[in-house]
This record gives structure tokens, sequence and C-alpha cells, in this order.
């Protein structure tokens, strides 16, 4: 039965090596939430900002968003966060979930991947109990 080979896998930690056969393998009615929060560096807005004088990284050339959105070394962690939420909503057609990001409607392309797979997100504002300033999350 899928509750045994369930209880019998190795549970993936990584969201890399989640597969369908994971989620599908959760006995029914048992998965009820995933909350998410794929890394935000390859969205963020601070990359805008004019380098300092003694930051010794990689130079923002002038005109080019030094951004890399979902194609980035971090950004790809969405995709990945896509992915399960898709096979979750197959197999468990009552799944809801969270998933807590920077806003990137700027990005257009980026922002338009996501919306079509997500939905267009509410916008949940945590300045009133957190110093970040993000304004940005995904519920479904």
């Amino acid at each position: 039965a899928a509750s045994d080979v369930y209880k019998r896998q190795n549970h993936n930690h990584d969201i890399f090596n989640i597969t369908e056969d994971d989620i599908k393998a959760i006995p029914k009615d048992q998965l009820k939430l995933i909350g998410a929060g794929p890394e935000c560096n390859d969205f963020s807005k601070l990359r805008l900002l004019p380098d300092w004088p003694d930051y010794d990284g990689p130079r923002n050339r002038k005109g080019k968003d030094p951004r890399k959105g979902l194609n980035g070394k971090h950004g790809k962690t969405f995709r990945a966060v896509i992915k399960i939420i898709g096979y979750a909503m197959k197999h468990h057609p009552n799944v809801k979930y969270f998933v807590e990001n920077v806003d990137f409607s700027d990005m257009s392309q980026d922002w338009a991947e996501v919306c079509g797979a997500e939905g267009t997100p509410t916008i949940v504002t945590a300045d009133g109990c957190s110093y970040a300033r993000r304004k940005c999350g995904w519920v479904g």
C-alpha cells in the first residue's frame, strides 16, 4: 500500500530530490499544508543598489539587471517549489500552501512564470511583527 511505501522511504530533505512519487506516496488526506520560502537572493532589489567603494564582489554593469531570477543559483529553488506544489495539488487536491518571497513583479518574465503556476499572490506584509519589510506571498 502507498502508506507502507511512504513509511519505508528515505525522506528527502533536499527539494531538488523530491519526486512526484514521493508526494503520491503520502497517504490520502495527510498532506494538509505546504509552507515554503524559496531563496530570494536572485530576486532581491538590494542587488540593484550601486556598489559601495570597498565592495570585493562582482561589479554591477550599468543598464543591466544583475538579478538572475528563476535561472539563478538561488532562484531555481522557487521552480522546485512550484513543481512540488503541482505534484501536491494533483495527488492531494485539498492541500493549501503558503510561499514567502520578496516582491519581484518588476522582473516580468519570472513574475509571469510564477503567477502562471501559483496564481497572483496575496500580498502579505510582515512589518507589524518583524523588522523585515517584505511584501509578497503566494497563498493557495
